[in-house]
């Protein structure tokens, strides 16, 4: 085996051996995770009161469940806080089928504009005319990326 390939293969058996006692609380807090996920994912088309419930009882769950060590502990206890903050707005998506369960696309929307904000005028932040005329700077914005304007479009 090349030289490269063996100094590769020692780190990678050092630092799999140093961090082999924290492994088991990976794989159970990605557990904990990822059933929260599949949940809220609704793959299984549930109502709103019933996702509601559903997640309640996993939260319940990982409360009661005893944990084997203080950082597998501390991520639950903050997962069951953020959690509870988000609570009240948490559902409202499964009752309203138009209504996005993230707002990944709303934050990438006003995040180009930012971008394309910044490039044009060379500031690191949001020039005054965006907070003055910002809503129809950054509707305008992304109107000229979705269509084509030519001078043929509006004569003069």
């Amino acid at each position: 085996m090349p030289r490269e390939l063996e100094r590769m293969r020692a780190f990678l058996t050092k630092g799999l051996t140093e961090t082999a006692a924290l492994w088991p609380d990976v794989e159970q807090g990605y557990a904990w995770v990822h059933r929260a996920a599949h949940l809220l994912s609704n793959d299984d088309n549930l109502s709103a009161s019933e996702i509601r419930q559903t997640y309640g009882t996993l939260l319940a769950e990982m409360e009661q469940t005893p944990t084997s060590s203080e950082p597998l502990a501390t991520m639950l206890s903050t997962f069951r806080k953020v959690t509870a903050s988000y609570w009240p707005g948490l559902f409202h998506c499964y009752n309203q089928p138009d209504l996005p369960r993230t707002n990944n696309e709303l934050e990438q929307y006003f995040g180009s504009a930012r971008y394309h904000e910044r490039r044009a005028t060379g500031r690191k932040q949001a020039s005054p005319g965006v907070v003055v005329r910002g809503a129809v700077r950054v509707v305008a914005s992304v109107a000229s990326r979705l269509h084509t304007f030519s001078g043929a479009t509006f004569p003069i």
